[in-house]
């Protein structure tokens, strides 16, 4: 830094602050460009697990629903076996 540093002229003074302050500057600016690069990489990795657990969860509604489709097709044809034993069935009505 430019702490007690004697300069010959007011022009020197100035030039050595204003290289200081861009090296600062350019220092401050790559360590925020790495930052970014960081921040991208683990977006992008965050997209990824979302756009995986929305497969995983669209896949498990899609089973949920097969089961249900093969649920509905076994209720569907106990129906028609206990409606066929419902109508085989005779009885004598007992008049009074």
């Amino acid at each position: 830094m430019t702490d007690k540093m004697n300069f010959a002229t007011t022009q020197e003074a100035y030039l050595t602050g204003k290289r200081e302050s861009d090296e600062h500057y350019r220092a401050i600016l790559a360590m925020y460009k790495v930052q970014t690069i960081a921040l991208e990489a683990k977006h992008a990795e965050e997209i990824e697990v979302f756009r995986i657990e929305a497969k995983l969860e669209l896949i498990e509604d899609l089973i949920h629903l097969e089961a249900l489709k093969v649920e509905k097709a076994k209720l569907e044809a106990d129906l028609k076996v206990a409606q066929a034993k419902v109508g085989d069935f005779r009885f004598h009505e007992i008049d009074w």
